[in-house]
Formats: C-alpha cells, structure tokens, sequence
C-alpha cells in the first residue's frame, strides 16, 4: 500500500492556525484496503483511498472517529468494471457507520457486488451521521430565559445549512446484492443508539450515473414471506435497487436500473408482496420556515428505468417502481 500524506492549512480565526494531515492512500488488495478505511477513520485529516485494478473479496468496514471527508475510489485509469468489491454473499460489502460526527463521503467509478445481509444493506450499507440538529432547536425551546419565540427554528435552520454531511455515489456499478431493504444501496435516516430512536442522516445525497441490476430480495429465515413475522429492521415495504433517507435534498441523476433478480431464498419470484418496491427515496427537512418549506427536497432527471414496471414519485417523495 501506498500512502502519501497531504498538509492542509486550516485556519481557525485571523490569527491562530492548526496544520491538519490528510493522506491519500494507493491500494491493491483486500488487507491493504481494510487497513486504509481504519486509518482514515481517525488520522486527522481529509482522506481519499484509491483502488487499483483487482477484485477486493471481503467484507469491508469504515467507523468514523472525526468528521473529515472520505473519498473512495477506482483507479480512473481503468473501467469501473475492473475494480470490484465483492462480498462473496457473506454479509455487506462495504458498511460506513459515521456515528454522531458530519462527515462527508464519496464513492465513485468501481464495482460493488455479491453482498447479501438480513438486515438493511446488501452491497452499500451507509448509515447517517447523528443528527445533533435538532437538539439545538429542542435545546432553546425548553430554554425559559429565551425571548425569542422563532430562536428555535432559526438555530436549527442555520444549523443545517452549515452542517457538511454530503453524499456522493457516482460512477458506480452495483450488482447481484441480497438484503431485505435497500439490497443494492442503503442509505439510513433514523437509527437506534443505545434502545433509543434518534434522528440521523446524511444532509443531501447525490446518485448519479451509477448502473444498479441483479439486486435482489433475502429475508432472514423465518421472517416475513420466508415464515415468520418481519422485524423492525426488515420493513414490510422494501426497497431492491436502492433505498435513501436523508434530513435535505436527494438528486438521482444518470443512473441505470436494471431487472431485480430473484429473491435469493424464497420461491414466490419477483412478484413477492413484501419486496414490490425497486426504488425508496425519502428527503425530509428536519426544519420549516416561510424561506424553506417550498425548497425543492428530491430531484429525478435523467435515468433510465427498465423492467421495473410502474415507475411515480408520490408525494411523500418516494420513488417507486413496482413489478408486476
């Protein structure tokens, strides 16, 4: 692996400045790969990791312990088909837990495939930054000494507005992923820390020029359509290509999505009740004020559907496309 480190100059006000380290991390197999994602989760700095040509077998994981950016790439040099990700059907293929850090994240130009999860997240299992938002604005409503009545909702407004918490898949090929949500990519809203529901997820996120096909169903043994009741992490509405929450803006641009395959351990084929949705995007705004409750939250140009038969945004801004 090759590492070369980057000096970024950050300054901190007009007058007092800190140096912070980021590196750019050349990788070419499965270890070296792992042993990038766990250093850049805490060196300090703006990381971004690219892979050459190769097949990556593993399961792969990213645990922030800051909020810098993360880049993960293919080697432009080389088709995205060359640079793959494979899960070998043991579990997700690449999962990035950011915890309560806003951190942004890009992953472009390679392949990600052959992921299979009982819960949420096949191929691409990104879970959103906790969302610290929102106590702001619960913070200052409970404040009695506040004599402001609109402080609250401005605080959050503003709050969001500088919160960097990005995401961008571009370039991407996802194929032959199993979960029972989200199979080919997930992009997680709300989640449970420690028994308790807490708002999360990225602020915007962008999709765009990525080709999605061969996703498909895999419900745990004995939940749902496989002969059990569904849990709270496998919703009884499911979505196969690609499922995205996130508190601002969704752009789906450029992309491809092909046939879901057959669910991978059920025989009812793809016409299965608890897995018809192909595509779920949900942008809500976390806050509403006369300058942002008109903003545009979900953006849907460009792309092409194929065999995913009726294809609506309604309006609680979900994209569906449903199999007959």
């Amino acid at each position: 692996m090759t590492v070369e480190f980057r000096s970024l100059l950050v300054f901190a006000s007009l007058i007092l400045s800190s140096q912070a380290i980021a590196v750019d991390f050349n990788v070419s197999s499965s270890t070296e790969l792992q042993s990038a994602l766990t250093t850049a989760a805490s060196n300090g700095g703006d990381d971004v990791i690219t892979l050459a040509p190769g097949v990556y077998a593993g399961n792969f994981k990213y645990l922030a312990g800051e909020a810098y950016s993360v880049t993960l790439q293919g080697d432009p040099s080389a088709s995205r088909e060359e640079i793959i990700l494979d899960g070998e059907r043991r579990a997700f293929v690449l999962r990035v837990d950011p915890r309560d850090y806003a951190m942004s994240l890009t992953i472009q130009h390679l392949t990600v495939a052959n992921g299979k999860s009982d819960e949420p997240g096949g191929g691409l299992t990104l879970l959103g930054p906790v969302d610290d938002c929102r106590e702001i604005g619960n913070d200052l409503t409970t404040d009695p000494t506040n004599p402001n009545p609109d402080a609250a909702s401005e605080a959050v407004e503003q709050c969001y507005k500088e919160r960097n918490a990005d995401l961008l898949l571009s370039d991407l090929v996802i194929r032959d992923n199993f979960a029972c949500h989200g199979a080919g990519v997930f992009v997680g809203g709300p989640r449970t820390l420690d028994g308790t529901t807490v708002s999360a997820g990225f602020s915007r996120a962008t999709i765009e020029n990525s080709l999605f096909l061969g996703n498909g169903a895999y419900f745990p043994p004995g939940s749902g359509d496989n002969g059990g009741s569904l849990s709270s992490t496998c919703p009884y509405e499911t979505a196969g290509h690609l499922a995205v929450a996130v508190t601002e803006s969704i752009l789906l641009q450029g992309n491809r999505f092909n046939n879901l395959a057959l669910p991978l351990n059920t025989t009812d084929g793809p016409s299965l009740s608890s897995f018809a949705s192909a595509i779920s995007l949900a942008a809500e705004l976390a806050f509403s004020t006369s300058t942002t409750s008109d903003d545009p939250k979900l953006t849907v140009k460009d792309n092409v559907f194929e065999a995913l038969g009726e294809v609506t945004v309604s309006r609680d801004h979900k994209l569906r496309g449903y199999l007959h």
